[in-house]
């Protein structure tokens, strides 16, 4: 009877054992190994612990590594036969995004479904060299996906020219391409530093936007772009030719550009019976000279100018554009006119006559580096 007792207590104590090892416990900082993508972490776990591992589709958190040190892995979310599965939020400081073919590490702080971004999150590149790549945003299965915001210099910009320039993006982002406001930094065959600041579409420059380089050499490209490239109205590309250092340069007001814009035609087309009916007879040059933004918009009408400089260039909308200087036969008053098209067999030295909307009254650089003042306008006819 004793030994019949005794086999009970010991099959009883086995099975209890058994029971015991079946069944959950709640834990914490509990060690744990775990095994995920391809890569062993050591840490410890908290939450509820079955067979040794966390308990299927039971929230736990675990831990391994410190903060900052490269890699430092920290999940928080659910488990199925002790592995990272469905919902969670993970911390990982090695974390490997692909972006436009190339591929960073970096730390990754967001929602995760079975271990990858899945939902919002940030990840920022950790790698050692310049590189600068920053996202915050939504994600689908470890890609960049839906709206978000992106810094990184390395973004390629390719122009209709065939040039390519590599700069820095910083703006919205729509499946990783640049979409909505945002700004971009490069340099250009002479290492001088441009930005663009405005809209984007599809990855490029598309919508309002304003492109102006950092020593003010240049223009300031202010208006519609097109597909990286700029694309103005006729009032745009007057106003950029107004932002040159080097040149005259003025501002249109809100009255001219009303004008230019209800009465474009009359500078494309260059109709004299579009002409005609602008011009303002009485035009007070002296009162321009001395306050030209009270000026009431009008064309005007100037004969007997000695062409000083002119020459030709591809500009608006793909066609010619003319740049002229001339002056009065007593050299008292010159003239820097700027046409869409060309001066018909205008040269230098011809006495023409001009029909042209002032602008402004400014300086020019001479060829001597001297500075002479001239009243600047826009041509909608130049006659030899």
């Amino acid at each position: 009877m004793k030994k019949i007792i005794s086999s009970l207590l010991a099959l009883l104590s086995i099975l209890s054992v058994l029971l015991l090892s079946g069944c959950s416990k709640n834990v914490t900082n509990y060690d744990l190994v775990i095994s995920f993508n391809n890569t062993t972490y050591v840490g410890t776990f908290s939450g509820t612990i079955k067979s040794k591992v966390p308990e299927d589709n039971q929230k736990g958190r675990f831990v391994s590594g410190e903060k900052g040190s490269g890699d430092y892995f920290q999940y928080d979310g659910t488990w199925k036969d002790g592995k990272i599965y469905g919902d969670g939020f993970l911390i990982q400081e090695n974390c490997k995004v692909t972006y436009d073919s190339e591929s960073f590490l970096g730390t990754y702080e967001g929602s995760v479904f079975d271990g990858i971004p899945n939902g919002t999150g940030k990840f920022t590149a950790n790698e050692s060299n310049d590189l600068v790549f920053e996202y915050s945003g939504n994600w689908k299965d470890g890609k960049l996906s839906g709206s978000g915001k992106l810094k990184y210099n390395k973004y390629v910009v390719k122009y209709s020219d065939g040039t390519v320039r590599t700069g820095t993006f910083e703006g919205n982002v729509y499946n990783g391409l640049p979409q909505g406001e945002g700004s971009y930094t490069a340099t250009n065959n002479y290492d001088e530093k441009y930005t663009y600041t405005g809209a984007f579409a599809n990855g490029k420059f598309n919508g309002y936007g304003k492109k102006s380089f950092e020593n003010g050499k240049y223009g300031i490209q202010d208006g519609n772009w097109k597909d990286n490239e700029f694309d103005p109205s006729l009032v745009e590309r007057i106003q950029e030719l107004g932002t040159y250092k080097d040149r005259c340069e003025y501002t249109l007001n809100s009255k001219t550009k009303k004008f230019i814009k209800k009465n474009e035609i009359a500078f494309t087309k260059h109709k004299n019976s579009d002409i005609n009916k602008l011009i303002k007879t009485n035009f007070d040059l002296k009162s321009f000279k001395k306050n030209p933004s009270s000026y009431i918009p009008s064309l005007v009408r100037v004969s007997g100018l000695e062409v000083v400089q002119i020459s030709e260039y591809e500009g608006y909308g793909n066609k010619t554009m003319t740049y002229m200087l001339a002056c009065d036969s007593n050299y008292d008053n010159y003239y820097y006119i700027y046409k869409l098209d060309k001066a018909k067999n205008v040269v230098e030295g011809s006495i023409v006559e001009i029909s042209f909307i002032p602008l402004g009254y400014s300086t020019y650089k001479t060829v001597s580096n001297g500075e002479n003042w001239a009243i600047v306008g826009f041509a909608a006819d130049i006659k030899k």
